[in-house]
């Protein structure tokens, strides 16, 4: 029998035999194929596309059957469009097996992301724990640490007790020390009057006539209180004016006319020192109906008290106390 006949009497027994069709399909195609692509299509959506692949492979095998029952007469053409078609089936089926290796790859790649992400939970899982038992203890510090700060405030608050008490004692050393100085510092003022006077004044024939370890002038005493009898002066005033740190008295070397000074002494010139010693000058000018100068004598004077004493018109005698 020749090969076009036995062509010829398969196809008549496929076209007879439905199942003897479907059976040599399977042969050809493989007996693992529908089991494979059944599996295929269950696990991924990606098996459609195989599917159709598998359709166009039907379509082109009863295309080639239908080319090999039209042209019997031609059998070489037959077989060689037999042949393409089994080639074209043969590299569908290749391009199929490529599609499930890859997707069989896919899926080992999912199994081993899935593995890993499972890992990576339960390392998660367990920061979270060691985190929660982290911020338990951290709240047992922080409520000793708040225990502690309380007994630091409250100690603070004894500190600052102690310690105002301290300042208050160190003020009032500080102010006993500050008059202790002053008063030292007066006291030099007085031994050198006639150097200063005549130094920074221009007069001679200086006399004290009231200041430390001095008694007061019982003249000038006596004409203050006849100011005051006679309404020169107020008694306010009278007052006031003997709380003057220095009065003397001294003739100018310009013209021999005797003036009197009163004067404030203070180691550092203040607004104070500059004030009273004008308001008491001015007193000691009324009540002895004669010239005075209003003097502030001081080692230390800043810029903004030596314009308010050049305003007031009083003299700043600088007096440094390590030359005297």
């Amino acid at each position: 029998m020749s090969t076009q006949d036995q062509i010829t009497e398969i196809l008549n027994a496929m076209d007879r035999n439905p199942e003897l069709a479907e059976q040599l399909r399977a042969r050809i195609l493989g007996d693992d194929l529908p089991a494979t692509t059944e599996r295929l299509v269950n696990e991924q959506q990606a098996m459609a596309e195989l599917l159709e692949k598998n359709v166009e492979l039907s379509g082109a095998m009863a295309n080639v059957m239908a080319a090999v029952q039209a042209r019997q007469s031609r059998s070489d053409d037959a077989i060689a469009g037999l042949q393409r078609g089994q080639e074209a089936m043969q590299s569908a089926i290749s391009e199929m097996r490529t599609d499930i290796s890859e997707m069989q790859s896919t899926i080992s790649e999912m199994r081993t992301d899935i593995d890993r992400l499972a890992t990576n939970q339960s390392r998660m899982d367990a920061a979270i724990a060691q985190l929660q038992t982290d911020v338990e203890t951290l709240k047992s510090d922080v409520a000793a640490l708040k225990s502690d700060v309380e007994t630091l405030k409250s100690d603070m608050v004894q500190v600052k007790e102690r310690l105002d008490r301290i300042d208050g004692n160190l003020n009032r050393m500080n102010g006993r020390i500050d008059n202790m100085a002053g008063t030292h510092y007066e006291y030099k003022v007085l031994k050198n009057l006639a150097s200063i006077a005549g130094q920074h004044l221009r007069l001679r024939r200086v006399r004290r006539l009231k200041g430390p370890y001095t008694d007061e002038n019982q003249d000038l005493v006596e004409r203050v209180y006849d100011a005051e009898d006679n309404g020169i002066i107020t008694e306010s005033e009278n007052h006031d004016m003997w709380l003057l740190d220095l009065i003397f008295s001294g003739r100018r070397r310009e013209d021999g006319k005797e003036v009197l000074v009163a004067g404030e002494v203070s180691i550092t010139a203040g607004d104070n020192d500059i004030l009273r010693v004008k308001n008491r000058a001015e007193t000691l000018r009324k009540a002895a109906g004669t010239e005075v100068i209003p003097v502030v004598i001081a080692e230390h004077i800043d810029p903004e008290r030596q314009e308010a004493a050049d305003q007031a018109g009083v003299v700043f005698v600088p007096v440094p106390e390590n030359r005297i």
